[in-house]
Formats: C-alpha cells, sequence, structure tokens
C-alpha cells in the first residue's frame, strides 16, 4: 500500500510530532510505502527545517510553502500513486477535498488533540461528513461529533497515542540506567495546573529533602513567590504567578526545591516522543501523570472530568513506574504495586515515594513491568494492527 500523510509542519523537528512522524514510522514497518507533504510554517527557524526532498528510513518527505502543497500533491498522485490520502489536521481541507475526489483516491482525516481543540464549527462538521474515514486522540469535542452527527459516528476510530518503540530505550538500556530521581513529569501548559504541580512536588521534596524530583516542560517555566507557600495553606491561595528566564528558573528550583530544572527546548515543545523525554523518564523510578485534580490538600476527586492523559503509555515505556490519582479507568492500566501506584490520598503518595527510598530495587522491577506491557500492548504498531489495518482492509487498499 502506498499512502501520502498530509500536512500540519510534522517535518519541524525531526524526532517527532503527535501524529504524521509516528504514523509513518508505523505504516513503514508494516510494509507500506510513505510519503509525507509537509507545510513550511514560516515561524520555524530556518535552521530547525530544511525545506524541500528528504529521505528518510520511513520513507520522504517534501516540506513546502503552504500555496504549493496542493500543486505537489497533485504531481505526486500522478507519480507516486498513492493508494490513500491521511491528512493530520483540517489545514486546507476543503482543496484536500476537492482534489482527492476529482483523482478518486480515499480521504482520511486525523485530528490530533481534540480534547484542547475548540468544537467544530458547522463547515468543518459538514467536511468531517465527506471523509471516508476519521481518526481521533482523546477528546469530548470528539464525542460530540459523533453524537450530534450519526453520519459521522461510523467513520470515527480513536487512535491514541502510544510508545515508540523506534525512540523509545530498549529494555536492555532501561536495566543498565541509573536511576537519579524519585519521580519526574514533563509538560503543563495551564497555568492551573501548573501551579497544582509545583505545589504537589513541594509537599513531597520537602518530604524526601536528600532526593532528587524532575520537572520538564513549560511547567519548569513557573515561578511562584516561595515566601508565600506556607506548608499549612496548601490550597494555593496566595501563590504569585510570574515568568522567568532559564537562568532565573535554575537557581530558583535548585536553591527553593530539591528538584532539577530539565531545559525546556528539550523537552515539551518537541513533543512527547522525544529522546530527551524518554532519557528522563527512564532514570526515574516514578512518572507522575499530572491529569486531573492533584493530591496536595487531601481532596481528591475520583469524577474528574479531566481524561488521564494518553502521555502515561509513554511513561510506561521509558521503564518508569506510573503513579497517578483516582481518575478515569486508569486501574485498567496502571496495576496497584505491579507497574505503578493510582493515589487516593496523600498517605498513598508518601508511602509510594518512600518505598522508592526504602526498596528501590523493587520499584526498577515495577518500571520494567510498566515497560514491557506498553510495549506489548500499547505502542504505535498496536494501534496500526488494531485501528489503521482494518480501516485501510475496509477501504479495499490493504
Amino acid at each position: 500500500m502506498k499512502i501520502i500523510i498530509f500536512g500540519t509542519s510534522a517535518m519541524k523537528h525531526s524526532y517527532s510530532f503527535i501524529a504524521p512522524l509516528r504514523i509513518a514510522r508505523a505504516c513503514a514497518r508494516h510494509g507500506d510505502e510513505v510519503m509525507i507533504i509537509d507545510w513550511a510554517d514560516d515561524r520555524i527557524k530556518l535552521d530547525i527545517l530544511k525545506e524541500g526532498f528528504e529521505q528518510h528510513k520511513w520513507g520522504v518527505s517534501y516540506t513546502l510553502k503552504l500555496d504549493d502543497m496542493i500543486p505537489e500533491l497533485e504531481k505526486q498522485i500522478q507519480e507516486f500513486k498513492p493508494d490513500v490520502i491521511y491528512s493530520m489536521g483540517t489545514g486546507s481541507i476543503w482543496n484536500l477535498y476537492q482534489t482527492c475526489k476529482n483523482y478518486k483516491i480515499p480521504l482520511g482525516l486525523h485530528i490530533g488533540d481534540p480534547y484542547y481543540a475548540e468544537y467544530p464549527n458547522k463547515d468543518l462538521l459538514d467536511i468531517y461528513q465527506k471523509m471516508n474515514f476519521i481518526t481521533a486522540n482523546e477528546g469530548q469535542a470528539w464525542n460530540y461529533c459523533r453524537t450530534i452527527r450519526p453520519a459521522i459516528a461510523n467513520k470515527c476510530h480513536l487512535l491514541l497515542h502510544a510508545i515508540d518503540p523506534e525512540l523509545s530505550p530498549s529494555l536492555e538500556e532501561i536495566i543498565k540506567t541509573d536511576k537519579k530521581y524519585i519521580c519526574a513529569v514533563v509538560g503543563g501548559d495551564d497555568r492551573i495546573r501548573r501551579r497544582e504541580l509545583l505545589l504537589y512536588y513541594y509537599q513531597w521534596t520537602n518530604s524526601f529533602p536528600d532526593h532528587k524530583f524532575a520537572i520538564g516542560g513549560s511547567i519548569a517555566k513557573t515561578k511562584y513567590d516561595y515566601n508565600d507557600l506556607d506548608p499549612k495553606v496548601l490550597d494555593g491561595k496566595y501563590w504569585n504567578h510570574t515568568e522567568f528566564t532559564e537562568e532565573e528558573a535554575r537557581e530558583f528550583t535548585d536553591k527553593q526545591f530539591n528538584l532539577e530544572f530539565i531545559p525546556n527546548d528539550l523537552t515539551y515543545p518537541l513533543g512527547l516522543s522525544h529522546p530527551a523525554v524518554h532519557k528522563l523518564y527512564s532514570e526515574s523510578y516514578y512518572s507522575f501523570t499530572p491529569y486531573g485534580r492533584y493530591i496536595v490538600d487531601g481532596r481528591v476527586s475520583k469524577y474528574n472530568t479531566m481524561t488521564f492523559g494518553t502521555k502515561i503509555f509513554e511513561q510506561m515505556g521509558s521503564g518508569s513506574a506510573v503513579i497517578a490519582n483516582d481518575i478515569a479507568d486508569l486501574d485498567m492500566i496502571i496495576k496497584d504495586g505491579e507497574t505503578g501506584f493510582i493515589l487516593k490520598t496523600p498517605e498513598d503518595a508518601y508511602k509510594a515515594f518512600k518505598l522508592a527510598v526504602d526498596d528501590p530495587e523493587k520499584v526498577r522491577q515495577m518500571g520494567i513491568n510498566a515497560y514491557n506491557f506498553a510495549h506489548q500492548f500499547h505502542s504505535w504498531d498496536n494501534r496500526y494492527e488494531e485501528v489503521l489495518l482494518p480501516i485501510f482492509k475496509q477501504l479495499g487498499i490493504k
């Protein structure tokens, strides 16, 4: 089968983007010929992005200006002769639809992170209905589409994020890796989440002063007034928010918390599945999946409407046991005491961290168990075989 993956600046980073490169690598591992026609985002520095043709292990890519993408697609339809076009987002989707209709080629659409996206307008719902298939990651807006437009529902397929076996460390590397941190976390764009997460970490870094915690991504660039952090006031009521430089961040975290600051440009902006992120998780006994309400004040909502987030598969797939709040269906993924811990009270969190101090080899084995679970059930090969392959077979192209 030949597939063209279209759009969304997938090639702006050489390692990963949420969907395009991971799907491309999974398709290639299953014998498909893959091409990406990509948008050269003007905001990207030229030293990061190479415009034009590039050869990769998984296939080829053409990185072009936005106005040149459809003409290049028409050219490649005639020369490459794809069996299916797979759009990573809704940019140029109407022109893309007309092109595929003219050449009688099936067109699929992937919606990357609808959990964070706005609800689609009527025009988008109309174009959804014209797709041959639609895939999406987690999201409330996604469920809305399926409910309000039943004609779309039979085209909808959940394609959750997963561990990329080409980017994650091997089991041998996991076994040999030294554990530097009790717990690590990456990400957290939202200010409320950043505030609660740092408050959460404040609580435990003071409980284990001789052991390092690690924090990376956008949350590592958030500063709060340390003097207002009264341990008796754990609801964040008096926190003040400012932004600060990397140098200030490093000095602040080193002095005020027993945290190691992971430079922002090595983690979150390069996508979840990046070697720097995998390395951070693999060097940690635990990783924390920061969704829902954190355990900072003894109040834990099991019925929080936020999902748990699929970055958990990358944490497990990096050889880190996972700790998380008791939200969503995490007990279907985390086996208490085997691959991590589901925390219901602050005391549960203390016991989990103390286990890494008292019996580090046991927690290391939990990380290995987590690694095996993620790679067996939640890799991109699983997603291809369970989601994409049946779609392609239904279309008669595989």
